[in-house]
């Protein structure tokens, strides 16, 4: 708890250099990362605050995890979650909770795959080589999508088209699956195209089996 009040108090005192920095003397800034590059939440780092470039969000660490601070800077409209690897994962892959070994674990969703996989519960916003890493999924908000993720990437005159899960496992697609067995899930809509530059307001609509 004195953690969390040390933490609110730099919030405090961040939001009021910002507004009238002559207050204080100067901004404060928050180191900037993408999450992958963050250190260990250890208990030497507890209290510690950094922004998650990633996502676009400020963190602090409880001395476990690096925890994300809903509603604050410019990305009050993206929320995420965080949960533990079951396999190897990308940036930006559609990612699916199943079971392993009696264990909650995400793994890429797939339109023909088994059905928890089908089932999309983000968008990883942290690439993990492997099973057991904490991952940072965004579940609503504007993501930006690599090309590596698209079965053929949008282009400028595809902004307002909407965007699918595909079957090949974590990609997204412009084109609904149609094969027998598929599941047809709507991701979002395309809100920027371009090789390179793709973006994606994603919304999860209900899936259909084809």
């Amino acid at each position: 708890m004195r953690q969390l009040r040390k933490t609110v108090l730099c919030l405090l005192i961040a939001a009021v250099a910002l507004a009238s920095p002559n207050t204080i003397g100067e901004i404060l800034r928050l180191g900037r990362l993408a999450f992958v590059g963050f250190p260990a939440a250890s208990a030497l780092n507890e209290g510690g605050l950094l922004y998650d470039s990633t996502v676009q969000v400020p963190r602090y660490s409880d001395g476990v995890t690096w925890i994300p601070l809903a509603g604050m800077g410019s990305s009050a409209s993206i929320v995420v979650f965080q949960a533990t690897s079951g396999e190897a994962i990308d940036t930006a892959e559609l990612v699916s909770m199943d079971d392993s070994v009696g264990l909650p674990r995400l793994f890429k969703a797939d339109s023909n795959g088994t059905t928890p996989r089908k089932n999309i519960v983000g968008v990883a916003a942290t690439t993990v080589a492997g099973a057991g890493f904490l991952v940072t999924v965004v579940v609503s908000g504007e993501v930006s999508v690599a090309d590596a993720q698209w079965d053929i990437v949008p282009v400028v005159a595809d902004v307002g088209q909407k965007v699918f899960l595909s079957e090949t496992a974590g990609n997204w697609t412009l084109t609904a699956p149609s094969t027998s067995g598929d599941i047809v899930i709507r991701t979002g809509i395309v809100s920027q195209g371009g090789a390179g530059a793709v973006k994606v307001v994603f919304q999860v609509g209900e899936g259909t089996i084809f």
